[in-house]
């Protein structure tokens, strides 16, 4: 009978730890969905709609490189910036921005305070060596045009409370907004990467704060 006794205190001690993990999961699972909830909150509208993100200062940031380094975004201080979202496997939308910025690479070439960052939607697929073999399809310089992975908790913050553009639940849905930052880490202005009026004051503005 003791022995009895001794076996279903062990099977509801058992039973009890289970349950305990149980609800820590679902309590860690309900805790991340808030702060995420909380996080797309302060970017439910496209960037470009509102003129108020202008001028807002980019957070910092430490990022994986396609060359297996870190970028940090220390190493942006007296640059002017144009920042990108895209993913390697994307077949859509993905291809001609990259195509853009090949074209925004070629025409700034020769100029050594222009930084192009762009940034993995896609950090679990996206190592540094697939980024590596998506910059040279671009002919991406890597001393001017930089592709950046990282954790997608980090990235996805640094899109919403950083960059203030929309972070999307699935890497196929992502926005094709480019942002320009100044030399003080300042948004200075958003652009729809396909439209044809947007490229040309990119342009414009990308000379403007290279004092071109």
């Amino acid at each position: 009978m003791d022995m009895k006794n001794k076996y279903s205190k062990v099977i509801i001690g058992v039973a009890l730890v289970a349950g305990a993990l149980a609800a820590m999961k679902l309590a860690e699972k309900s805790a991340r969905k808030q702060h995420d909830a909380s996080l797309q909150a302060l970017a439910s509208v496209e960037a470009p709609a509102s003129t108020e993100l202008v001028g807002a200062e980019i957070s910092p940031f430490s990022m994986l490189a396609e060359d297996e380094q870190r970028l940090d975004s220390k190493d942006l201080e007296d640059k002017v910036w144009l920042a990108s979202f895209l993913f390697t496997s994307c077949e859509s939308m993905c291809p001609l921005i990259a195509k853009k910025l090949q074209g925004i690479q070629e025409a700034f070439h020769e100029h050594p305070g222009f930084r192009l960052l762009s940034f993995s939607l896609d950090p679990v697929n996206d190592t540094p060596l697939r980024l590596k073999a998506y910059a040279k399809k671009y002919q991406a310089d890597p001393r001017q045009w930089r592709f950046l992975t990282g954790g997608w908790t980090e990235i996805k913050e640094l899109m919403i409370k950083g960059f203030r553009v929309v972070a999307p639940d699935q890497p196929a849905s992502h926005t094709d907004r480019l942002v320009l930052v100044d030399r003080h880490m300042k948004i200075f202005a958003y652009y729809a990467a396909n439209d044809p009026a947007d490229s040309e004051r990119l342009t414009k503005d990308i000379k403007k704060l290279l004092k071109l």
